[in-house]
């Protein structure tokens, strides 16, 4: 046989389309062109193989004929946008080898999961102390360890850290002292310094210095209760209020539950160092609000010293107020500071523009400290304020808002 024949070979124009085929191009002018490629061998193989057949025809007839160019047999126009319909054994090829990248991907993309999930479990975590002490902890306002700030004219929280944490009271237990003794005694009665009372005063206490077997009115001993915070004065005050230290404290106690401060817990008239004395920042604003209601109270804790001119009853007495911003900051008219030298405490309130604010700091380890933090927070409070030169008449007063808080 004439090996001239081969030029027509179907077997190599098969390979050239499997080489199409398989030259996969993702681009969609050249997924296109393939197409057109594919159309077109597929109809030029259907016309070989009709040739040869012709060939092998006029070959076994003894027929001799130069075999004819592919060039005749192709077609003179072609669609390029039109894709072929792949006969059904193609499309199968095709579905098949596509699913199989689609598995070989998805498997491939599995194990580098798993070697990343790998990699972040083995790699050491750091410790939690270690993410405590590299992370910084948010600055805070203040520098005590619990503060409140309350506008008493509208009933808005201005200011508000750590403001239920119960923490020791001190010397500001005296407050409750006060308010008890205003609303139960008649404070134009006599009293005597007693040596019962004077035995009862700890080592170490502030005092107000009464001398034994003087005679006061229960309206003196509020003064040197509230501003030179006289241990001396708390005890006698409770001693005859009550008749007995214990007894008095029970009142203390049944007074802050009817105001609910119920962070808030006494165990003598003073403040003593026991942890079963304690109240919080804000039940302490609170307690404060309520007791500059009363005007005697009011009146006392605004001044800036009280003396006692000497009587045949008793000595001379001069008892400043221990309060540093009552004269140091503008609008300031109260209310109690407690300092023991190493931590500082202050109920205080300010009035300016027709408000009246009134807060807490807690547990400053600073005079300084303490009042710094208490004109920024004053501050703070009242430039938070919009300018009201007339009281609100719908605004809620205090003594309606305290008479809701005793039910």
């Amino acid at each position: 046989m004439d090996h001239r024949d081969e030029w027509f070979s179907p077997e190599s124009v098969e390979e050239q389309i499997e080489q199409h085929l398989s030259a996969s191009d993702q681009s969609s002018p050249n997924t296109r062109l393939l197409y057109d490629l594919q159309q077109l061998t597929e109809d030029d193989v259907s016309r070989l193989a009709r040739i040869r057949e012709r060939l092998l025809e006029h070959s076994t007839s003894g027929i001799g004929r130069e075999p004819v160019p592919i060039q005749r047999y192709q077609q003179t126009h072609i669609q390029p946008l039109a894709e072929p319909e792949l006969p059904t054994s193609r499309r199968s090829q095709k579905r098949s080898r596509f699913l199989g990248n689609l598995l070989s991907g998805l498997v491939a993309m599995l194990i580098i999961g798993s070697m990343l999930a790998a990699f972040t479990l083995l790699r050491p975590q750091p410790r939690a102390a270690d993410l405590k002490r590299n992370v910084p902890a948010p600055p805070s306002l203040i520098h005590g360890e619990a503060a409140f700030l309350l506008d008493a004219t509208s009933g808005k929280v201005l200011f508000d850290s750590n403001s239920h944490a119960r923490v020791p009271i001190a010397d500001t237990a005296k407050i409750m002292t006060a308010v008890v003794a205003i609303e139960n005694a008649n404070l134009d009665q006599p009293v005597t310094i007693q040596q019962s009372i004077l035995d009862q005063i700890p080592a170490g206490a502030s005092v107000a210095h009464l001398q034994l077997g003087d005679q006061f009115q229960l309206r003196d001993l509020l003064y040197g209760l509230l501003l030179p915070s006289g241990d001396d004065a708390a005890l006698a005050i409770a001693q005859t209020v009550a008749g007995d230290t214990q007894k008095f404290v029970a009142m203390m106690n049944e007074e802050a539950h009817q105001l609910q401060l119920n962070d808030t817990h006494f165990t003598s008239p003073y403040g003593s160092v026991s942890p079963n004395d304690y109240s919080s920042a804000a039940d302490l604003t609170h307690l404060g609000w309520y007791a500059m209601q009363l005007a005697d109270f009011a009146q006392i804790v605004a001044q800036q010293q009280y003396t006692l001119p000497a009587t045949r009853g008793h000595h001379f007495y001069l008892w400043p107020n221990t309060n540093p911003l009552l004269t140091a900051y503008a609008g300031m008219n109260g209310i109690k500071l407690s300092y023991d030298g190493t931590m500082g405490s202050m109920i205080f309130s300010a009035q300016r523009n027709n408000h009246l604010l009134i807060g807490t700091e807690l547990g400053t380890r600073s005079m300084e400290l303490l009042v710094s933090d208490v004109k920024m927070l004053l501050d703070r409070g009242f430039a938070s304020i919009p300018p009201d030169p007339t009281p609100t008449p719908t605004s809620p007063t205090l003594g309606s808002i305290v008479r809701d808080m005793r039910g």
